[in-house]
């Protein structure tokens, strides 16, 4: 018996030191497994830390060899060119409208008691959006009003626009603010009222482009009397897009080699505002940008220059003749006849009115004789282009200076000719609206415009500054903002487009204010072209 009891305790300890020994070897390898899991943990987390710096470096030297003088956002995935003609989609655009009035008053020769809203608001934005959308863009409304919107106004508008098109409305949008009060004897007094300050309402599409401003591609803000169509809207971006392959070829700084256009093997080099043709910079380049001119057509031109006090200088040398290039008025300025059909237009209205011939249309914003002319790099589409005023550049650092040839150049006349201020208010050329794609609207606004583009902004949050400073686009342009630099092609089959009509018609009324026949205006132009491409040398290029 004793025996088998120690066979069966051997037994057990033999059993024992087995299952020691295996659970040794477990052991082992667990604290082997543990090691190497440990060790491969440390081993990710160094060449994840590697690859971040090594990433980290290289994007370094990309900004450090791709780095240039002027201020770019980066550029946003549908602006790789050509962005806009991507026909599957459509660039979006953002058309809004400001309405300070939806009955006429009678001032500033206005019609007393016209129902502005339905007959001058409705039939332009619904005309102008059925031709943009015509031209394979989407399009959706923002419209601003000083009075409440009703729902019939709500249903009407809705009613007259196309289908699809999406419709927001912020109306009673007048901001409120101090006013300082003015007593009987006309000077102010210590009193301050809160009140709507009438002249801010042109401020508030900012607002609505800072909150939309990655929303959208194109934004198109004018005021509610001015006509712009597919054919406007197709140019400008267009001619942004060709300002952009120019700028990317462009070299940084000017080349020196560009001489004097009277004797280019003796003179010394130009000053940079004689400059006017030769290679651009980025940063001359960066500075340009599609300008308008308002246009009307004249309603009764019998009347029209009768008492008339101003009349603009006539730059047709003894010696013209009249090109028979005839100007165009169907990109600008025919409307659709579905106007008079819903009885928007009162049947007596002319047909020249609405659809207007170029020999009835007539500028005012501008002269001439203010104007100055460039011609564009020779890998341009461009060619010539007018200069408009706005922008005094002989106080602009020399970099940003685009020169130009000016009209008056060679022309004779009794009294000596100088050129006008270009900061004058006759000349600056108030459009009535702008429109800028989101990419440049936050590269003015983070470059050119020092932040105040878009809000917030300085002197009250802008309460102070009048209508044609934010609505008119003269805040991109002046010499204390964006000082930007706006171009109208000279080409004859472009230069209609960046004409916009004032389809109201009511500055012929003043006759205060000097008007000029568009196509008389493009003939002098054109002279002045001929005239300064014979003073370039053949060496220029």
């Amino acid at each position: 018996m004793n025996n088998i009891y120690s066979k069966i305790q051997i037994k057990c300890n033999e059993i024992r030191q087995q299952h020691r020994q295996i659970r040794r070897k477990y052991d082992d390898h667990t604290r082997f497994e543990d090691q190497r899991f440990v060790w491969l943990v440390l081993l990710f987390i160094l060449v994840t830390m590697a690859v971040i710096f090594v990433a980290a470096v290289l994007l370094l030297v990309s900004k450090h060899l791709t780095r240039t003088t002027e201020t770019e956002p980066p550029l946003p995935q549908y602006m790789t060119p050509p962005w806009w003609f991507n026909v599957q989609r459509g660039p979006k655009i953002l058309y809004i409208v400001t309405s300070a009035a939806d009955i006429d008053s009678g001032q500033r020769n206005t019609v007393l008691g016209r129902d502005r809203f339905r007959q001058v608001l409705i039939p332009v934005l619904s005309d102008g959006v059925e031709s943009i959308l015509g031209f394979g863009f989407q399009v959706d409304v923002y419209l601003i009003t000083h009075y409440i919107m009703g729902q019939d106004k709500r249903d009407l508008l809705r009613r007259e626009l196309p289908r699809g098109v999406g419709i927001e409305i912020w109306d009673d949008a007048t901001p409120l603010g101090y006013k300082v009060d003015v007593g009987e004897n006309g000077e102010a007094t210590d009193a301050q009222k809160i009140q709507a300050i009438h002249n801010a309402l042109s401020r508030q599409h900012r607002l609505v482009i800072k909150d939309k401003l990655f929303y959208y591609d194109l934004f198109v803000s004018f005021e509610d009397d001015m006509y712009i169509n597919g054919h406007i809207v197709r140019h400008y971006l267009q001619m942004t897009e060709e300002l952009q392959r120019l700028k990317k070829l462009a070299p940084m700084k000017q080349s020196t080699s560009t001489l004097s256009a009277n004797d280019p093997q003796q003179q010394p080099l130009m000053a940079p505002l004689d400059q006017y043709y030769g290679n651009l910079t980025k940063i001359q380049l960066a500075r340009m940008v599609p300008g308008f001119i308002r246009v009307e057509s004249i309603v009764k031109p019998q009347e029209f220059w009768e008492g008339r006090k101003e009349r603009p200088i006539s730059l047709h040398r003894n010696n013209i003749r009249k090109w028979n290039i005839p100007i165009s008025a169907v990109p600008c300025c025919q409307r659709s006849c579905k106007m008079l059909a819903d009885h928007t237009i009162p049947d007596h209205y002319p047909e020249h009115v609405y659809k207007p011939q170029i020999k009835d249309l007539y500028l005012w914003e501008t002269q001439t004789i203010a104007l100055g002319l460039h011609k564009m790099p020779e890998a341009s589409t461009l060619d010539w282009i007018i200069l408009q005023r706005g922008v005094d550049q002989q106080y602009l650092p020399r970099e940003k200076m685009i020169g130009e040839y000016w009209t008056g150049t060679n022309f004779t006349s009794i009294k000596p000719l100088e050129r006008p201020n270009p900061t004058h208010p006759k000349y600056i050329n108030n459009q009535g609206g702008w429109m800028g794609t989101s990419y440049q609207i936050f590269a003015w606004h983070r470059g050119h415009c020092k932040g105040q583009l878009l809000p917030p902004f300085d002197d009250m949050d802008g309460l102070k500054s009048n209508v044609e400073y934010w609505s008119g686009g003269l805040s991109l342009v002046g010499m204390n903002t964006c000082q930007l630099q706006r171009i109208v092609s000279l080409n004859p089959r472009d230069f209609a487009k960046h004409l916009v009509y004032h389809t109201t018609n009511n500055k012929q009324m003043s006759k205060n204010l000097a008007f000029t026949n568009v196509q008389d205006f493009w003939e002098e132009m054109y002279s002045v072209q001929l005239e300064a491409e014979a003073s370039i040398p053949d060496l220029a290029f």
